[in-house]
């Protein structure tokens, strides 16, 4: 009987170990709505740079259906401006990869829907990796003698549309669909959240009728009808998902 005993107490004491590991590697790893604000904060900067915002910048950042002849001057005459934006716009890029793989990994912990999952981490990755792919189009740009050539500035300037506009949208509105509909299924965040969060990825997905129709108004706005409002999203979302996980974890 006290070999029994003994062996209890050693399970049980191995049992209160691998649980007490288990939550302290939950809780080391990175703050999800910090990473959310990091994202925000990095990608507004990027964008206040070359916007009209910015008071020592004129004319701003042109847009997709501007003319030739403005889009190469823009680039000619503001590449420091460019590349620092592209700095910022590159941090945001891994701030949201980051962030991706955070979610994913608190969504697995709790045993929730593979695909969907799986799905939204794809998703959240490859918006982060167009973040960056965008950033550094454009800092080839900033290069001397780049922005003198008028065909491949307007060639890269587009490729730099593709990436960053509905290349972002589009897989943004699918990792915020992915991330909804799994929070709604295990009643993991609040209902303004998650209805929003459906209704951004609406606006995302349909976004992606910009590769076909790019300048056709209103298409283009739904770009930033999915950029914007995600901000706050994932700020939200990540704070939220945090809380729930410290709650599990006590």
């Amino acid at each position: 009987m006290t070999l029994q005993n003994k062996d209890r107490t050693q399970t049980r004491d191995t049992n209160v170990q691998l649980n007490t590991t288990t939550t302290l590697a939950c809780r080391a790893g990175p703050s999800l709505g910090i990473a959310a604000s990091v994202y925000t904060v990095l990608h507004l900067a990027s964008i206040f740079v070359v916007s009209n915002l910015n008071p020592f910048l004129r004319p701003s950042f042109p847009a997709p259906d501007a003319a030739a002849t403005t889009i190469v001057a823009f680039f000619q005459g503001h590449p420091d401006l460019v590349r620092t934006a592209t700095f910022f716009q590159f941090g945001a890029g891994i701030a949201l990869g980051i962030f991706a793989v955070g979610v994913g990994s608190h969504l697995r912990r709790l045993r929730a829907s593979a695909a969907w999952t799986n799905i939204a981490l794809l998703s959240g990755l490859m918006t982060a990796l167009d973040i960056a792919a965008a950033s550094h189009v454009l800092w080839a740009m900033t290069w001397p003698g780049i922005a003198q050539n008028t065909p491949l500035t307007l060639a890269l300037y587009y490729l730099q549309y593709a990436f960053g506009g509905p290349g972002f949208s589009l897989p943004m509105g699918l990792f915020v669909a992915g991330v909804s509909i799994v929070a709604s299924s295990m009643k993991l965040l609040p209902k303004w959240i998650i209805w929003s969060g459906f209704l951004i990825a609406v606006i995302g997905v349909v976004s992606c009728l910009n590769i076909l129709l790019p300048v056709t108004n209103p298409i283009p706005l739904l770009i930033p009808l999915t950029r914007f409002p995600a901000f706050v999203w994932l700020i939200a979302t990540g704070f939220a998902l945090s809380k729930s996980s410290a709650s599990s974890n006590q």
